[in-house]
């Protein structure tokens, strides 16, 4: 009896309550859903800003052969930058919204590294063609292929 009594015991020490046996596995459960709505969402985004920069592509394309002046290519260049510039600025700041601290700051390392590059690329053309009805042009386009390269970098980042 008394070794029943002493079995008995043990077992009830280890035995779950009722009840919470599951919630390990609701736990595990409730933390896969998390993760597949996060990554929903981050292909979800993902595809958005893929769309776009497929867009300003084809926009840019369209503009360029349409233009006959080199004014009409100084306007639609800042144009086509301007669209760059504005997507850059959305998927990065996306991307600080989803990052953990330690990627958020690789991140924004890397972004002021990119940045530098862009200032000294955009001085360097501004430079080249100081004083001429290209300038403009050549501002913009440097700046548009920058912009466009640190998209695709960006992009690659999510998910």
């Amino acid at each position: 009896a008394a070794a029943l009594s002493l079995l008995l015991t043990a077992c009830a020490a280890t035995a779950p309550v009722p009840g919470e046996e599951t919630k390990p596995a609701e736990a595990a459960t409730e933390q896969a859903a998390a993760d597949e709505a996060s990554q929903k969402k981050d292909d979800s985004e993902k595809k958005e800003f893929l769309q776009r920069a497929r867009e300003i592509g084809e926009y840019q394309e369209k503009v360029e052969a349409e233009a006959e002046s080199q004014m009409q290519m100084n306007q639609t260049s800042g144009e086509v930058y301007e669209k760059w510039k504005d997507l850059h600025d959305d998927i990065y700041d996306y991307l600080e919204g989803e990052l953990n601290e330690a990627q958020l700051d690789e991140l924004k390392k890397e972004e002021s590294e990119w940045l530098e590059r862009r200032d000294k690329a955009l001085e360097k053309a501004d430079k080249d063609y100081e004083g001429g009805s290209m300038a403009p042009m050549m501002h913009n386009t440097t700046a548009s292929e920058y912009y466009k390269t640190r998209c695709y970098e960006l992009i690659a980042m999510i998910g």
